[in-house]
């Protein structure tokens, strides 16, 4: 029944992810953008679970507004369009966090409201950022997005479906007690034949060698995102992140893989690939 879901799932979003990603520029930061709003707000109910009082629409908003930041700076439409308003923003985030809690008088937790309030910031709006910036990279910006999400999809997959079939060794038994060591070579594989596929069907001049590293920076970028985001999931004592995606769980469940994968795929494609 899990499966069926999962399946009718994909077979609604995924076409529609794939025209916004083709749209680009306006229209894929408003999906970033409302993926980092629906993985915040689970992110700090998530948090709240465990004791923690983040400021969670505050912080949501923050992220949101951090993502926006990226994508003004990336496509030169700031006043400076410098990194120093990265910096800013930040500063500004706590300095305004401070100063509700002063001015409200809340002592008590004041470390860990402020603290996972950031780290949420950071562990979804700013890795979500390098989606933004990698679509917009030129002139593959596409084409690389694609890859990303395309082998992403399959890989994750290939893990379940190669755990289910052929899983008897537990991959990290205390933090995801379905994951097997089959189920992740089995993902590593089909990331490599995405992308030898990806090559020969749309995207030559890509190179053999670059095809090799990227489907291994994915493979392992996604599952360690994937497992450290099971990780905050057993803290909390939960098993899905939400329920807003019938067979996937939340949108924290169906993105994390992509918050790990993502930045290493862009810093990757700047100092290899020229992009």
């Amino acid at each position: 029944m899990g499966l069926v879901k999962r399946t009718i799932t994909g077979l609604i979003g995924i076409p529609i992810l794939l025209l916004i990603i083709w749209w680009g520029y306006v229209s894929f930061l408003f999906l970033v953008c409302g993926i980092v709003a629906l993985a915040l707000l689970e992110f700090y109910h998530l948090a709240q679970r465990q004791g923690f009082k983040p400021f969670r629409f505050l912080g949501t908003l923050c992220g949101v507004f951090l993502v926006i930041l990226i994508f003004l700076n990336d496509a030169k439409l700031s006043i400076t369009a410098g990194g120093e308003e990265n910096s800013l923003l930040i500063t500004s985030f706590l300095l305004l966090f401070f100063a509700i809690r002063v001015i409200k008088g809340e002592i008590a937790g004041t470390i860990s409201a402020i603290g996972i309030t950031i780290l949420g910031i950071f562990y979804v709006a700013w890795f979500s950022g390098y989606l933004i910036l990698i679509r917009n990279l030129r002139p593959y910006g596409m084409q690389y997005t694609y890859i990303l999400f395309l082998t992403i999809w399959i890989l994750d997959t290939a893990a379940y479906l190669g755990g289910v079939k052929y899983g008897r060794h537990k991959l990290a038994k205390s933090v995801s007690p379905h994951k097997t060591i089959e189920g992740s070579i089995a993902a590593m594989i089909f990331a490599q034949i995405t992308l030898f596929i990806t090559k020969w069907c749309f995207f030559d001049s890509l190179r053999y060698w670059d095809c090799f590293i990227i489907a291994l920076i994915l493979g392992v970028g996604a599952q360690l995102g994937d497992l450290g985001e099971s990780l905050i999931k057993r803290d909390a004592g939960v098993k899905d992140s939400g329920n807003l995606l019938p067979g996937h769980g939340g949108v924290l469940d169906r993105f994390d893989s992509f918050f790990f994968a993502a930045p290493l795929l862009y810093y990757y494609l700047r100092f290899f690939c020229g992009a």
